[in-house]
């Protein structure tokens, strides 16, 4: 081999190597960019997460508030429908009560 040839053959092997480590800055580069990446999206996951969590508290303390205030719905209606059923019997009693005094009236009506 020529000295010549020996240049242009170490050359081509310098342009070789040169171009492989621009190559491999290159994917370092874009791994670092992706490891970056990788990192903000398990934050935003983390995030996320600690938001649902939040939230499901949210719900069930919402659940019980609704829990409690249907169980105070349900007392009223109860009192409600209690206090119509003796209103009811006050209503029939006080009627049962002006037929005896009419019949009473009538009695002494006809008596005189």
């Amino acid at each position: 081999m020529t000295p010549e040839e020996m240049r242009e053959m170490i050359a081509n092997m310098l342009k070789v190597q040169s171009e492989l480590q621009q190559s491999q800055l290159k994917h370092e580069a874009e791994i670092k960019d992706l490891s970056d990446t990788t990192e903000r999206i398990r934050d935003s996951i983390n995030d996320l997460r600690e938001i649902a969590r939040g939230s499901l508290e949210g719900i069930n303390d919402l659940r019980e508030i609704i829990a409690d205030s249907n169980k105070r719905i349900d007392r009223q209606i109860s009192n409600l429908v209690g206090y119509s059923l003796t209103a009811e019997n006050e209503r029939l009693s006080l009627e049962e009560r002006m037929r005896i005094l009419e019949r009473r009236v009538d009695r002494i009506e006809n008596k005189d």
